[in-house]
């Protein structure tokens, strides 16, 4: 008998180590320990109360419902000619998210995270099951047909997907290069070792010199090559997930409306990867001594003006463009052609979440009830031409009553959106910003919480009686997202519990695959020279301890 007992145990201990580290930062966090610039495991971190809005009564809570948050993948192909990395060579913000090392390994890090939502499997503090993904917005990021495919192949899993892109002999080129983006070259990330630009060397000393940082992007050879190879993803098997609309899923670069002539740039031979000299003796003058909104908005308009010049005349533009494959599948998709995507799926719920009302109106809102009492609202606050949002007054007015009836019927509600309240700021005609919708969910007490994206950080902020709560991007560091349950206490509050999760990447890349790249992906955003990682006092997307594993209370409004 001891024996078997002492053999089951190995077998179930066995059984524990295929199954992988924990994803749950309630067991482990993935940080820089030591200020190697590289990650470890480290000690989990506690839960913490948030009673700003309500206290806890103390008594055991019964669960509603545990689903999962996965916010801004931005799903990229990095070697589209619609792409203006040169832009990210300005410096500082907002330019700093023009390029970025990690960005063509998104399917890699996408898959690994939803391998760790399916080895979570249940909520970690009620223990009930992961019954739905919604996802945050900005799930891709040039509302580009191929990265729009790829998402959601990644999400449904079953499917052979090919993150390559660009067409083998076309343009002109009997032997196009494998790998058609920006690299190297004094200017970007070389993962061969040479060539790396201002602060992505390997070195922390070299990095120190060119940008004052203690960064060191470590090469790994033939990265770029193998981030482009065919992988079967995992995907959510039985688990529904639903979709929500941002603005890099139907902008150009998330900043500009859509029209015939970027829809014949991006299908193009001519990658522009340079400013003309004219176009930059008119934007240093406004770098200097901090960037006006003003400021900004020119010379992201200088910009274009000077990319379409440059591909438009490339006989006066010579050393300022490259040719590439071209590659019909990189065509932009209007919002009613996006959606219609999510109805060629193998996951669940077609249309995940868009019905035939919202492809005949064109509008990317939505409502539905995942289980009884609890109701949750899709917004879309995508503006006509801008990377903040709004929302129209046609939706404004819908979700007025949308609300309503939720009251009458008695749910719970969960708001989605992509922007946060306070990135609701775009100006239009007939729309409404962040305050304006603040108020219109504080008039209705059935609404608990406000869920978005679109910042790039962690952040938990309560509104009088609804929290905000606001994900992390899978493309920048840390790259997680949370578990969100809602659960309610015998006559007492509700409490919203958030827990961050990590993807199932080890902090060290090791072995080979998808895992292994997207292990790469969360070292390289760490080490992204622009980027908020905490290092050096700077900001942290991450956020605080209060941002990610929390218990947030709220009075129930039913009661």
């Amino acid at each position: 008998m001891k024996a078997a007992a002492v053999v089951g145990a190995l077998l179930l201990a066995a059984v524990a180590g295929a199954a992988g580290p924990p994803v749950s930062t309630l067991g482990k966090t993935i940080v820089d320990r030591d200020g190697d610039n590289r990650l470890e495991y480290a000690a989990g971190e506690t839960r913490i109360s948030r009673s700003e809005l309500a206290s806890s009564s103390g008594r055991a809570p019964r669960a509603l419902i545990a689903f999962a948050h996965l916010a801004d993948t931005q799903m990229v192909d990095e070697e589209s000619p619609s792409r203006v990395e040169m832009v990210d060579l300005l410096g500082g913000d907002p330019f700093s998210s023009s390029y970025r090392p990690q960005e063509g390994l998104m399917p890699q890090v996408l898959d690994a995270e939803v391998r760790a939502v399916r080895r979570l499997g249940r909520g970690p503090a009620t223990g009930a099951p992961i019954r739905l993904v919604i996802t945050g917005g900005d799930n891709v990021d040039n509302a580009q047909l191929n990265e729009t495919r790829w998402f959601i192949d990644v999400m449904d899993g079953g499917r052979v997907v090919n993150p390559n892109s660009g067409r083998p002999r076309t343009c002109g080129l009997k032997r196009p290069p494998f790998y058609g983006g920006m690299r190297g070259g004094g200017r970007f990330y070389e993962p061969n070792g040479r060539g790396d630009g201002p602060g992505y060397a390997p070195s922390m000393a070299a990095n120190r010199r060119t940008v004052a940082r203690s960064v060191a992007s470590r090469d790994y050879p033939g990265l770029f090559e193998q981030m482009n190879r065919p992988f079967r993803p995992l995907g959510l098997g039985k688990t529904p997930w639903y979709s929500v609309f941002g603005n890099h899923d139907g902008l150009v670069q998330g900043n500009f409306a859509q029209n015939d002539l970027f829809d014949k740039v991006v299908v193009s031979c001519r990658k522009v990867t340079r400013y003309s000299e004219r176009a930059l003796a008119r934007i240093r003058p406004m770098l200097e001594g901090g960037i006006t909104p003003e400021e900004r908005a020119e010379i992201i308009r200088i910009t274009f003006g000077d990319y379409l010049d440059t591909w438009g005349f490339p006989k006066e533009a010579k050393g300022r463009y490259r040719t590439v494959p071209s590659d019909p599948t990189r065509r932009f998709l209007r919002k009613q052609a996006w959606m219609k995507e999510h109805f060629t799926t193998r996951g669940r719920p077609r249309g995940h979440g868009f019905t035939q009302a919202n492809l005949t109106l064109g509008e990317a809102y939505y409502s539905f009830a995942p289980v009884s009492g609890v109701r949750f609202v899709v917004l879309d606050t995508m503006a006509d031409s801008s990377s903040s949002g709004n929302v129209d007054d046609a939706q404004f007015r819908w979700l007025d009553l949308e609300l309503a009836a939720a009251e009458a019927r008695k749910e719970l509600v969960f708001v989605f959106g992509h922007h946060s309240l306070r990135t609701l700021s775009a100006p239009g005609t007939n729309v409404h910003d962040g305050p304006a919708l603040e108020a219109l969910l504080l008039r209705h007490a059935g609404v608990i919480a406000y869920v978005a994206g679109h910042e790039h950080r962690n952040r938990i902020e309560p509104h009088k009686r609804f929290w905000e709560i606001v994900s992390s991007s899978h493309l920048e560091w840390p790259q997680q997202s949370r578990i969100l349950e809602l659960a309610e206490e015998q006559g007492g509050a509700l409490v919203i519990y958030s827990t961050a999760i990590d993807h199932t990447g080890p902090p060290r890349p090791s072995g080979k695959g998808p895992q292994r790249l997207a292990s790469i992906a969360r070292e390289l955003a760490l080490n992204e020279p622009q980027a908020e990682n905490g290092e050096d006092g700077s900001d942290d997307r991450r956020g605080s301890r209060l941002d990610r594993n929390v218990a947030l209370f709220v009075d129930h409004p039913y009661r």
